[in-house]
């Protein structure tokens, strides 16, 4: 579980190896990777060896589902693009410097492949009308270099 909002410490977390959430962890520019696994999609991150599931046969979050770190994400798929939609996000940061979100916190992810498969555009859009006037929007592209995800091999600080 996560501390209340306010009283965490993210140089602290960093150096004791504990995983950040949803926000951060798609906007870092370690890789990830997208497994098919029929009715969900695996999305592998390297950055602290995190997991999440896209539920590709759900629209919206089931009722009664907890909130957490990395939120609930539904999936489409859109002219060509896998679009995720999370929700239930507990993670109180947008960023490494300490930007504030609310338990309101919505986040749309647009990804798409180029047609030679070489290059994977991503957009994030960020809603939280606590913290910012309007929809935040991160853009950003991948290259295919032919890299695996390696094991986060984090060393705790003494």
């Amino acid at each position: 579980s996560i501390a209340p909002r306010g009283s965490f410490d993210m140089q602290a977390a960093s150096e004791r190896c504990e995983p950040e959430g949803k926000t951060r962890i798609m906007l870092t520019l370690f890789p990830y990777e997208f497994v098919d696994r029929g009715n969900d999609i695996l999305i592998r991150a390297e950055i602290y060896d995190t997991e999440r599931i896209v539920h590709m046969d759900r629209t919206a979050a089931p009722a009664n589902e907890p909130p957490s770190t990395l939120g609930y994400s539904v999936g489409e798929w859109q002219d060509g693009s896998l679009l995720i939609k999370t929700s239930l996000i507990n993670w109180p940061y947008f960023d490494q410097i300490g930007t504030r979100l609310s338990e309101s916190v919505q986040v749309e992810e647009r990804y798409t492949l180029s047609e030679d498969q070489t290059q994977l555009d991503v957009q994030i859009t960020v809603t939280d009308p606590a913290t910012f006037e309007s929809p935040a929007i991160v853009r950003n592209s991948w290259l295919a270099y032919g890299d695996t995800i390696r094991r986060y091999d984090c060393q705790k600080s003494d």
